[in-house]
């Protein structure tokens, strides 16, 4: 399959029948029925955020925009709205590049995108804990870290700061 130049201009037939010509997937989603959705593409994201595979597929649609120019509003306001570090089109991309055997884990469903970044060395585990009862406390430690990391935390509280 061969993937068309960046700014090559593509033809997609719309309902009606008619011919559509436009520069990309962006340009598809902006414009109006009935020649595109007449959407934008936070909409989109947010329609296809549960569905792993489907936001795989947007991911690859809207391509890199990496080397475009940035000084135009439209341009500025998609990359400021558009996946950041900690987001699950961001995990798919990143796992898509550096770790495919756990993107395809992520497609059929064996693990979350969160999961798979974790599992890959690319986030750590977290996990929140309700400070209010110091017992409360201690047990969701235990039930989540690692007896080794449960020996270092009482190491690290029991020595004084400063």
């Amino acid at each position: 399959m061969r993937l068309p130049a960046k700014h090559e201009r593509k033809h997609r037939k719309v309902a009606t029948g008619s011919i559509v010509d436009l520069a990309d997937f962006r340009e598809f989603v902006r414009q109006g029925p009935l020649a595109g959705l007449g959407a934008s593409l936070d909409l989109v994201r947010r329609l296809v955020g549960d569905d792993p595979e489907a936001m795989d597929m947007l991911d690859r649609a809207l391509g890199s925009r990496q080397g475009e120019r940035t000084d135009l509003v439209d341009i500025v306001n998609e990359v400021v709205a558009g996946p950041d570090g900690n987001s699950a089109q961001y995990a798919l991309r990143r796992l898509r590049d550096a770790r495919p055997d756990l993107h395809a884990e992520v497609l059929a469903g064996a693990l979350t995108p969160h999961a798979a970044m974790v599992a890959a060395g690319f986030r750590r585990r977290t996990y929140s804990i309700d400070l209010g009862d110091a017992a409360v406390a201690a047990r969701a430690i235990r039930r989540h870290a690692s007896p080794e990391f449960v020996a270092d935390l009482v190491r690290a509280l029991s020595v004084e700061d400063g």
